[in-house]
């Protein structure tokens, strides 16, 4: 019989909480004993390796076998989480949270100082190209119904979004994040129309649009006519500054 058959729920976590000390331990003692640029070295060749796994899977699996991966791989983070709130305290899920941020923040900064400019262009473009065809695909497989609930949806995110920020910030936090966000749409906007075709630039800019109209109009219907005029009037100032 398989081992999982065998033992009961209580040996089942006891061993499953061996197993996951042991590898924390394992994983701890490497960190402390490599340095800083032997641990930045590992993380790009993990990285690459990652990647030119990741693009020759995609090159040459079907869509079945695509969205078998993905269900298989979905399946087994939830087994991971489902096995992990089993053993774990609400401190040790804590510390968890706060060492996987940090990873992947320093694992964040590291590429974007490791990178040329090439190969973040390179990044981009990939990036644009994917996101194109998941949308694609989303956009291909839902009902008339499935896409007002989603823009609507959205609609409600961006809208809860610029609320919260408008009550943490100040106007030069504001213009600050708005400079800042105008040169990173300027950049992702000049690869996107580098890499797309006319039927392709026809479809974003209709649906930006119809989600835009969507927008639109699920905020006039919730803001009141003071949050209004002070919403246009920190658009003017932020513009002329």
């Amino acid at each position: 019989m398989h081992r999982d058959q065998l033992e009961s729920i209580k040996e089942r976590i006891g061993r499953l909480g061996r197993e996951t000390n042991a590898k924390n331990n394992s994983r701890h003692q490497q960190t402390i004993n490599e340095t800083t640029e032997m641990h930045a070295t590992k993380l790009k060749k993990q990285a690459q390796r990652k990647n030119t796994l990741r693009n020759v899977l995609t090159l040459q699996e079907t869509q079945d076998e695509h969205d078998n991966r993905l269900n298989s791989e979905a399946a087994t983070v939830r087994n991971r989480r489902h096995n992990r709130e089993l053993i774990e305290t609400e401190e040790m899920r804590e510390i968890r949270l706060r060492h996987e941020g940090n990873k992947k923040t320093s694992e964040r900064h590291f590429q974007i100082e490791q990178e040329t400019e090439e190969e973040r262009n390179t990044g981009l473009g990939s990036e644009a190209i994917s996101q194109r065809t998941r949308q694609k695909l989303a956009l291909l497989q839902e009902t008339e119904e499935q896409r007002n609930i989603r823009l609507n949806n959205e609609s409600l995110t961006v809208a809860n979004r610029r609320r919260n920020k408008n009550i943490q910030e100040n106007d030069a936090l504001r213009s600050a994040r708005l400079k800042k966000q105008a040169a990173s749409k300027s950049n992702k906007r000049s690869t996107t129309e580098q890499l797309e075709t006319d039927e392709e630039r026809n479809e974003r800019l209709l649906s930006n649009n119809q989600a835009e109209t969507i927008r639109r109009n699920k905020r006039q219907q919730n803001e009141s006519e003071q949050e209004e005029n002070h919403r246009k009037l920190r658009k003017r100032n932020a513009d002329l500054s």
